[in-house]
């Protein structure tokens, strides 16, 4: 008989449940993650990127979040699973709120953390405890991590003095041991449940390996769509939807994103990573930048 080699099937778990305070105003009226990059929720490019590599992705979020939940059941039926955070008590808390179902190894991140999506794939591949890291440079700004042959000693978050470019930046490779690691954490000084003291605690008892990633997106500001958009683009090509009107003359410096049934033209001048949303008008002789 031939031999048949099962394969675990590989979860994923997005938090999306943070309330984007460093966002507003936009994110007054609508959910951080529903924010618009080339013209899909933010969330939904990171399903996307993740989609191709778990079987099943977890999103955590508040029930309030009413848009998300909306948009999300309907879009992606049975591919995602919702999974509550009651309260708003940090990362590991919100982790926490995913572990019912989680059944083995799985993949982290954040809705508003981009990778390419060929780091993603080779990432998931890895085995034991993985840690996503990448140089910047101002490392004050977050989570430092130090190293020692590829294994991660510590994270220092937002050191004064850091010792090393390197930070954490948001996709760890898991499993679901690390639920009872957070069980035995306590709060920190600002009162909330940290995904790095529960990482200081597995460090104790298995390697976590570094895995550099090759380029970082996080969105924290408004300035940062920007960024994103232009990460998108490039990764993805020019999201132009089927319905929009293209009128003579019109020059498009791709990749660029334009919704259903806006019009482009005449004459106008569409730059490289422009954005226009559904139902805009470009008139002629206009230059979009």
């Amino acid at each position: 008989f031939p031999l048949v080699i099962i394969m675990p099937k590989l979860q994923a778990v997005i938090l999306a449940a943070g309330a984007g305070t460093r966002l507003q105003p936009l994110t007054l009226t609508q959910s951080k993650t529903m924010l618009p990059i080339a013209n899909k929720p933010m969330l939904e490019w990171t399903i996307k990127s993740l989609s191709a590599v778990a079987d099943e992705i977890v999103v955590v979020v508040s029930k309030n979040q009413k848009d998300v939940l909306s948009y999300f059941s309907e879009k992606y039926p049975g591919k995602c699973v919702f999974a509550y955070q009651k309260q708003q008590k940090g990362t590991a808390a919100a982790l926490a709120a995913a572990e019912n179902h989680i059944n083995g190894r799985f993949l982290l991140t954040n809705a508003d953390e981009f990778f390419p999506m060929q780091d993603i794939e080779k990432f998931a591949k890895g085995k034991g405890y993985q840690m996503s890291t990448f140089s910047v440079n101002n490392p004050e700004k977050f989570g430092v991590v130090e190293t020692s042959s590829d294994i991660v000693k510590n994270i220092i978050e937002k050191p004064q003095n850091p010792k090393s470019s390197l930070v954490w930046c948001g996709l760890e490779l898991l499993d679901k041991e690390v639920f009872s690691l957070i069980r035995k954490i306590k709060p920190s000084p600002r009162g909330e449940l940290e995904l790095p003291d529960v990482y200081r605690l597995l460090m104790k008892e298995e390697d976590i390996h570094v895995f550099p990633v090759s380029k970082w997106i996080t969105l924290s500001y408004p300035w940062g769509l920007l960024d994103a958009n232009q990460f998108i683009l490039d990764q993805y090509g020019s999201q132009i939807h089927k319905s929009a009107e293209i009128r003579p003359g019109a020059y498009l410096e791709e990749p660029i994103a334009i919704g259903s049934k806006a019009v482009i033209g005449p004459n106008c001048f569409v730059r490289k990573y422009s954005s226009i949303g559904a139902n805009c008008k470009i008139g002629q002789a206009v230059e979009i930048k």
